[in-house]
Parts: structure tokens; sequence; C-alpha cells
């Protein structure tokens, strides 16, 4: 009896609380009500109405509902599936500098989804997004600033300025990724006047955050005497860095040191 009691009131007080959420957006036009009715509609997996609320929050220019609004018109949730408008709105929400609007804006010009691919744009975006620090972001612009990074028979890069630019940009914010993207480039592109201190000078920055493969390459160079004098303790101690991590190579050139 007291079950059954309990259940109805909680069923009366969250009809009660969306009955006045629902009123307090109709008589005040108030987004951020809205909004709330929407994630209520959501939470009781009524994906129309949430749908309903949220676009009416969203043409108010509220950037979260924007964002989930377009969300929903991507996976076709509680509306027709529609990539078109889930850019619209994810462009929308990108404009009030919303990271993960931002972020799937540039998944989507990547993805060639709901608009014809478009490999600056995406940079763009993903640039924006990894600015506010957006990890997932940032992962996906070091990609696609990698898979620009053509090389032929010679090692001259057959890309633009811009793209390694935007390279340095990520390495200087700290991103050991791309610390060491840039070391590789620099290491294995012979246009580069003194590349490879400017290697050393990128695997160092990647190694010193923990980067196994920087630590490795650092070592070589180190070994070999490429782009600084050589030096066996330093070799041995970023070999040893690297080798803790699992690295192989890096275990193969310490068994090979100490023979």
């Amino acid at each position: 009896m007291k079950t059954t009691k309990l259940i109805a009131w909680i069923a009366i007080t969250v009809i009660a609380h969306v009955s006045w959420m629902t009123s307090v957006a109709h008589a005040e036009e108030d987004a951020i009500a809205q909004y709330n009715v929407g994630v209520d509609y959501y939470n009781d997996k009524d994906y129309p109405q949430a749908a309903h609320w949220f676009n009416k929050a969203a043409e108010q220019g509220l950037a979260e509902a924007q964002y989930i609004l377009g969300w929903m018109y991507e996976e076709g949730r509680g509306v027709m599936q529609d990539y078109e408008k889930a850019m619209e709105w994810w462009e929308k929400a990108a404009q009030q500098k919303h990271v993960k609007a931002q972020s799937n804006l540039a998944r989507m010009y990547d993805e060639g989804k709901g608009v014809t691919k478009n490999n600056e744009k995406a940079l763009y975006w993903y640039q924006k997004a990894a600015e506010q620090g957006y990890a997932r972001a940032q992962i996906n612009l070091d990609n696609i600033l990698e898979k620009n990074m053509y090389y032929n028979d010679e090692g001259a890069t057959q890309d633009d300025e811009e793209t390694v630019e935007r390279l340095k940009k990520t390495a200087r914010r700290g991103d050991a990724n791309a610390q060491f993207k840039l070391g590789k480039m620099y290491e294995k592109d012979t246009i580069f006047r003194r590349g490879n201190e400017k290697a050393l000078y990128w695997y160092q920055e990647a190694a010193e955050q923990g980067h196994a493969e920087a630590q490795y390459k650092l070592g070589q160079m180190y070994e070999e005497g490429k782009g600084v004098r050589r030096d066996e303790g330093q070799a041995l101690y970023w070999y040893q860095g690297a080798a803790a991590q699992g690295h192989f190579l890096a275990q193969r050139e310490l068994d090979w040191m100490h023979l």
C-alpha cells in the first residue's frame, strides 16, 4: 500500500514539474526554461517532444539547445535524420564558441556528411575547439595535419605552408603528438635549413612529456650525433625512458649498447 502511494506521489510530482516548466516556457518564452522542459522530455524518452522544446530554445539562440538539436538531427532521434539540419544547428552553436558543436562541425566537414568534404573548414573548426582545450578535437586535428604531410622520394614536403604552421601552432600549445610529428618532419625533410637541430628540439619537447616514440627518436639522434654532439649517455637515458614504456625498438637498442 505504501509502495503504491509512493509511486503515485512520484508520478504526480513529475507531471506537476513538467507542467510547471511548460507553463513557464510558454508564459515567458524563456529559452532556458524551454531547454529544461526538453531535458525532462528527453529523460522520459519522449524524443519528439524533447526535440520540439529544444528547437524552441535553439531558435532563441541558446547554444546548448542548438548543439543537442544538431545531435538529434544527426542521429534521427525524435526527428527525421537530416545531416544538413544538424550542420545548420551546429554552425549556430559553433559561432557561439560551443566547443562540442565546433568539433562536430569539423567532423562533418572532414567526413563529408551533409556537406561537401572540405579539409580547410574541418581544420578551422577542429582548431577552434582545440584552442578551448577539447581533447577529442586536438586528436582529430593532429590526425588531419599528419594526413596532409606528404613526402616524395627525396623527402621534400608537398604540403602548403599553412598546414605546417597549423602543426606548429598546435605543438607550441604543448601537444606532444604534434611536437613529435614536427620533429619527424624536420628530421626526414631535407629542404629545411638546420632540419636536424629543429627535429632534436621538437623531439625533446615531446620526450619530456613522456612521449615514448619521441624518446626513442631522441635517443637515436644522440647516439648518431644528428643535430647535436654524439652523447651515448643521453642516448642511453632516452632509450631507457622509451623502453620503460614498452617500446620494442628502444629495448633492442639498449640490448645492443650493452653487448
